[in-house]
Order: structure tokens, then C-alpha cells, then sequence
């Protein structure tokens, strides 16, 4: 007997010959695939479904929130949806290998869209921008008209935060998780100050201006930028170059302002400014009242050998007096001959040395950091 079997749209499932003497029951095994529509729009719907092969072909209507099924033949069909809620005809194309469900929707339903980072802190939406399906959106309530939506964020600097497809039908909520980092602008300069961020990747920048005493914040995503800063104060300007993987603060400033340095020993004892050296960011300084111009400051002692006793920075704005501590020790030489000495003074590490000479009876005071020492005692009354 050649037994036949064709699915709903007539496509050839089964057919082959059997003998079937003496058979009371046969069962016959094919391979089909469930396929399901599913209308969620609020108005009726029309439906095409052909297979490509054969071009069988059926026609159907649904209402709003039913659902019908077919068990077919793998093969590769064509759907035409008619939508009579927006007067939309859709194409689609499909293999059926596998039970599928296919959902047709156009029904407008409100999703809260919130933005928080990496800590879980609720952001400002102002400093970001929010696009869905590619159209610009405000942040917190929106109609949505698909059951998946492409969600993609843009940083101050428009760089691309967060790009994903997420399926959103039955959503009334949907926070936002970026990582992105927090760049300060301070400037403490006594003028404006003009100000150029760069993202390097992609070229995208903004200018923008600073009064003194003012600031300004970005939330931006991790990458290598470039800051140039026109210094409205001395007409300088200057190039930053920076990647931004914490929070930052940049501090711009020029402005001139006093600090006492005044020395002291190991004991609090005050020292002979005479016997030591002062640097301030690699320039010798006198100790007392120095003008300075920069937060952060290189701090340098020598003692009377040039060996570094002190070599510190320090934040110095708004300190009207530093104290440096250092650690010495006094080194006294005395002449007791009734003849002239000349002396040789030497520091083994760093090999400075000094001469001197004494006259009988007389004495002469180093403070010298603690180090190994080599002295040499020409004796004017023997040789």
C-alpha cells in the first residue's frame, strides 16, 4: 500500500510503500514542527503563511491576544502580517527546524527607565542620553511598541556607555548599570581659564570656560583623553594627556602665593639657615618667605657637605608657615697646636668634600647628615 500523509498547507510529510497483510494497526512516524502565532496588538490581524517550495499557501485572521497553532514540515516559509491597529503590512522570512513561536505586537505599553553606575548609585540623567530603537528618549517613562528594544547610552562626550537589545514587554521597570567615572575640573587661577576635553578614540571634544574658584564634573567612560587649558592669567597654555580609569580631579592653577620654610633638628632646636641649602621644585630658595605657584611642592635640604637631609613634596596651599625637620649631627673640630692646620673634610657615598683651615686654640661647627666620613689633618707645627 503506498501511504500518503500532507500536512495543513498540503506540503508532503509521509509517503512511502508498506506491506500491511496481516497488519491489524500501523503507525506512521513523520517529523513536523510546531509553529505558533501569537497577536498581542489591540486590533485585528491578517495573516499570510506560504511555504517557499511548493508555494502553498493559507490565509487566516486573528483577534486581538489570540493564538493559533500549525504542526508543519521543516521547510523555509514566508509570513505577511496585515495590521489593521496601524495599517502596517510586515514580511517575514523563517526555516522551520524547530517549534517556534512567533509574537506579533504593536500594543504601546510604559516602561521606567532609570540609570545607575558601577556602585549602584542613581545617576544624573542631564549628563547622559538615552536612545531607544535609534530614537532619542528622555530618561523615566516611555511608550514602547516592541517587545524587544535596542537601549543605547551616550556619555557627555556622546561615547557609547551601554548598547544592548533587551526584551522589555511586561517591564515596568528597567535600570541602567554603566561604568563610567567622574572627572573634575578645579581651576584656582585668579583669571577665566579655557578649557578643551578630548576622547582620542573617537575625536569627540568639548570647550568650555571656568571662572575662578569654579569647577566643573564629568561622568565619562574609561579611555585616554587630552585637556588643554588656556590660562587666561599669563596667556599660557598647556597639554594634558590622561587615562581615566578611577575618579579624578585636575587642579589648574597659577596663582603666586607666601610660605614661611623656617628648620629645625631632630630636638625641635632651631638651625642656622647659613649651614643648609633650600630647593623648591629644583630651584635654590633662600629659607624665610618664598612665593610659590603650584599646590604641590618638591621640598630639598642639603647640609653644608650637599648631602640631601630632607627631599619631601608636600601640599603647600594655604600653609603660611612650614617647618622642615631634619636629622643632623654636629661635627666639631678644635685646634689645640700653637701652629696652623689645614683640613680635609669627606663624605665617603657621595664623595663631597671641603677644606678648611684653623688657627690654634679655634674651633669649627658642621651640622652633617648621619654618613661615613674621611678627615685629613695637615699640622702646621710638625708637618
Amino acid at each position: 500500500v503506498l501511504i500518503t500523509v500532507y500536512d495543513y498547507l498540503n506540503i508532503t510529510v509521509y509517503n512511502q510503500v508498506e506491506t500491511l497483510y496481516g497488519v491489524s494497526e500501523f503507525n506512521i512516524y513523520i517529523t513536523v514542527h510546531e509553529l505558533e502565532f501569537r497577536l498581542l496588538a489591540q486590533e485585528v490581524g491578517n495573516f499570510s503563511l506560504s511555504e517557499t517550495t511548493t508555494h502553498n499557501f493559507i490565509n487566516f485572521t486573528m483577534s486581538p491576544n489570540s493564538f493559533r497553532r500549525f504542526s508543519l514540515s521543516q521547510s523555509t516559509y514566508n509570513i505577511t502580517w496585515y495590521n489593521a491597529e496601524n495599517g502596517v503590512t510586515t514580511l517575514y522570512d523563517m526555516i522551520l527546524t524547530t517549534n517556534e513561536i512567533i509574537i506579533f505586537n504593536t500594543t504601546l505599553y510604559p516602561t521606567y527607565f532609570a540609570l545607575f553606575d558601577q556602585g549602584f548609585v542613581r545617576l544624573d540623567d542631564a549628563l547622559f542620553s538615552l536612545y531607544l530603537n535609534g530614537t532619542r528618549k528622555d530618561f523615566g517613562f516611555v511608550e514602547l511598541d516592541s517587545i524587544d528594544a535596542l537601549i543605547t547610552v551616550y556619555d557627555y562626550l556622546n561615547i557609547t556607555v551601554f548598547n544592548q537589545i533587551e526584551t522589555l514587554y511586561g517591564v515596568a521597570e528597567y535600570n541602567i548599570y554603566i561604568t563610567v567615572f567622574e572627572l573634575e575640573f578645579k581651576l584656582l587661577a585668579i583669571e577665566n581659564g579655557n578649557f578643551s576635553l578630548s576622547e582620542t578614540t573617537n575625536h569627540i571634544f568639548i570647550n568650555f570656560s571656568l571662572s575662578p574658584g569654579s569647577n566643573r564634573i564629568f561622568l565619562l567612560f574609561q579611555s585616554q583623553y587630552n585637556i588643554t587649558w588656556w590660562n587666561g592669567e599669563n596667556g599660557v597654555t598647556s597639554l594634558y594627556d590622561m587615562i581615566l580609569t578611577t575618579n579624578e580631579i585636575m587642579i589648574f592653577n597659577t596663582t603666586i602665593y607666601p610660605t614661611y620654610f623656617a628648620l629645625f633638628d631632630q630636638g625641635f632646636v632651631r638651625l642656622d639657615d647659613a649651614l643648609f641649602s633650600l630647593y623648591l621644585n629644583g630651584t635654590r630658595k633662600d629659607f624665610g618667605f618664598n612665593q610659590l605657584d603650584s599646590d604641590d611642592v618638591l621640598i630639598t635640604v642639603y647640609d653644608y657637605m650637599n648631602s640631601t637631609v630632607y627631599n619631601s613634596v608636600q601640599t603647600l596651599r594655604n600653609v603660611a608657615e612650614f617647618n622642615i625637620y631634619i636629622t643632623v649631627h654636629e661635627l666639631e673640630f678644635r685646634l689645640l697646636a700653637i701652629e696652623n692646620g689645614n683640613f680635609s673634610l669627606s663624605e665617603t657615598t657621595a664623595h663631597n668634600f671641603i677644606n678648611f683651615s684653623l688657627s690654634p686654640s679655634s674651633s669649627r661647627i658642621f651640622s652633617l647628615a648621619q654618613s661615613s666620613c674621611n678627615i685629613t689633618w695637615w699640622n702646621g707645627e710638625n708637618g
